[in-house]
């Protein structure tokens, strides 16, 4: 999640606005190297080797996908995260019996913009107080911002690096929006965090300094070494050490360990040695390392978990749902990328490859309903959408069935329809089979190469000719969109507006409720749009209509009647709300006849 904080600055706030301008100034001489006093602890200068190491990071969540906050307040609270006595309850400034979930709701219920989401991972987090520090944390941003906040927090210990996670009330005690200066929020938190611990732990070590760094030299992750190369390396990527060995100890060792950590990078294709003592970093050295901590994060975290993987030598790739991402593959379960300890959907798609997919807000609450279950296949897609000038993103999400289900259709009905149709109509004939493959991608394409014969039975696919054992085909004209067709009707899921267009060769247009206005004709399907709103779309003829609705309870293909009218608790003339009626028109006609 891409944090804006320059423009929610700009939000007109109570106390915790009036201390930006200070604070912004404060941490702006921190930054110079000054130290100005400022309350029961100062920001240091530039910080220490030996100070105690804590790695702060911060997102915010919007108030969108009704139960979306509940579901991130289970997700904190899960079985297994805290230490094995832990009840899964959170706590605060005073009190350490908290369930999340039920704050959290009452936060979005209240109608809060936002929330802030802060997790503190101390270096010495095995030996800290997670919650005292926490507690200690947050009264000192309470100083700085000049303002009472509201927050939980819950301690997690189910990664190699305990951590805390602390969710802030999106509002002040003033009830205005919280605002947090971009200083503070890159650097601010970090060092009153380690400031803290520091205070409480003492310095680091020499020694501990010094183990942390040899064991930076082999960890596949983005260490303080890769960091310290990237900022020596010039312009195109070159580190050298050419200047000669240092003449003091505690350096050469330091030249000695950057040194190792070259030659590691080199084995794993990331650096590359241009003389004795010069190497060129990969521009992928980042992401890289990235991906395989990830990777590595997840096994441990499947490992623990005990989730069922049908090939582990699949290629593994983090996929963010951004606008045009499509991925559809069968779910295994979740993960946890321990690095920034974010929850992760696990997909093996059918491309072949295992997909690790942050979990949007639209993810976390359909989880937190019971949906994206273990051995369901699903398509996700990325979109964005655009709200009062503010741009953000959504994830459509569609559940298709698990796939022996989707095997037995007599019909050509299914995903494997719609895919052995793609598969013809790009290559001529349905997918080769994976022999040197195993697991779900071998199993998927065998399942859409067997619904050959149900199509041509249906008249979709023709049989054009046949090459030794390999069939070629043509699909029928329409073949396509009459399964997408049947697949709305019979998932019922929501699909898109420019979908349904596509199926049935009519533009769409979206209504609003007027005072007489009604619409008649039978359902095609449901459809979300780009804001995430709701619609059933009945086809009035001309065009299609969408009808502005939450509900998902009408056949596609009955014929409904949709009117505008007056909702009966709000029938006075100040707090008039017209909504629409929606009436199975066929329901009431069978209703009738049996009178």
């Amino acid at each position: 999640m891409r944090l804006r904080p320059s423009r929610i600055a700009r939000e007109s706030g109570g106390r915790s606005a009036r201390a930006l301008q200070r604070l912004s100034a404060e941490l702006g001489a921190h930054q110079r190297g000054h130290r100005r006093a400022r309350g029961p602890i100062a920001f240091t200068t530039t910080s220490s080797p030996l100070q105690q190491r804590s790695l702060v990071k911060m997102s915010f969540a919007r108030n969108k996908g009704r139960g979306a906050w509940r579901a991130q307040g289970r997700y904190l609270s899960r079985a297994g995260a805290q230490r094995e006595d832990a009840r899964g309850l959170g706590f605060d400034a005073e009190r350490d019996d908290l369930d999340l979930p039920e704050r959290l709701d009452a936060w979005q219920k209240a109608g809060d913009a936002r929330l802030w989401k802060i997790v503190v991972s101390p270096e010495a987090g095995a030996r800290a107080d997670l919650s005292g520090h926490a507690r200690q944390l947050m009264a000192q941003i309470e100083y700085d911002l000049g303002t009472r906040l509201e927050w939980v927090a819950i301690d997690h210990h189910d990664t190699a690096h305990p951590h805390v996670h602390i969710v802030v009330r999106g509002v002040d005690e003033e009830g205005k929006a919280l605002l947090l200066a971009r200083d503070y929020i890159r650097t601010g938190i970090r060092a009153r965090s380690q400031e803290l611990l520091t205070r409480t732990l003492g310095h680091r070590q020499e020694h501990e300094y010094r183990r942390a760094r040899e064991n930076a030299i082999s960890a596949p992750r983005l260490t303080e070494i890769d960091r310290s190369l990237l900022g020596r390396a010039d312009a195109g990527g070159t580190v050298s050490f050419d200047d000669g060995v240092p003449s003091r100890p505690v350096a050469q060792e330091r030249r000695q360990q950057d040194l190792r950590r070259l030659q590691y990078l080199e084995s794993i294709g990331l650096a590359e040695r241009l003389g004795p003592k010069r190497w060129h970093l990969s521009p992928e050295l980042v992401p890289a390392l990235r991906q395989i901590q990830i990777a590595g994060d997840v096994q441990k975290s499947l490992a623990r978990s005990r989730t069922l993987v049908s090939d582990r030598d699949a290629p593994v790739v983090l996929t963010r749902m951004l606008a045009g991402v499509e991925v559809t593959g069968r779910v295994t379960g979740g993960g946890i990328d321990e690095s920034r300890d974010e929850p992760l959907l696990i997909v093996e798609g059918t491309d072949g490859r295992r997909h690790l997919i942050p979990q949007t807000t639209e993810i976390v609450t359909a989880r937190g309903e019971g949906r994206l279950r273990p051995g369901s296949v699903v398509t996700l897609r990325g979109g964005a959408a655009t709200r009062t000038g503010d741009r953000a993103m959504r994830t459509e999400i569609l559940e298709h069935g698990p796939l022996r289900d989707l095997k037995r259709a007599e019909t050509a009905s299914t995903l494997l329809d719609r895919d052995a149709l793609r598969s013809v109509r790009e290559t001529g004939a349905l997918p080769s089979p994976a022999p040197d493959r195993r697991g779900f991608f071998r199993q998927w394409r065998a399942a859409v190469r067997a619904r050959g014969p149900v199509l041509e039975r249906e008249g979709l696919l023709r049989r054009s000719r046949d090459e030794g054992a390999e069939r070629t085909y043509e699909v029928e004209k329409g073949a396509e969109r009459m399964v997408e067709g049947r697949m709305i009707r019979g998932e019922r899921v929501p699909t898109t507006l420019r979908d349904l267009e596509r199926i049935h060769g009519k533009e769409s247009s979206t209504t609003r409720a007027e005072p007489g206005r009604a619409h008649q004709g039978p359902v095609v399907g449901y459809a979300v749009d780009d804001d995430g709103k709701s619609y059933v779309v009945l086809d009035t003829g001309q065009e299609l209509t969408a009808v502005p609705t939450d509900r998902r309870d009408l056949e596609v293909g009955h014929a409904v009647r949709a009117r505008a009218e007056v909702t009966a608790e709000q029938e006075s003339r100040e707090r008039r709300t017209l909504t629409w009626a929606l009436d199975d028109v066929e329901h009431e006609q069978d209703r009738g006849r049996e009178r």
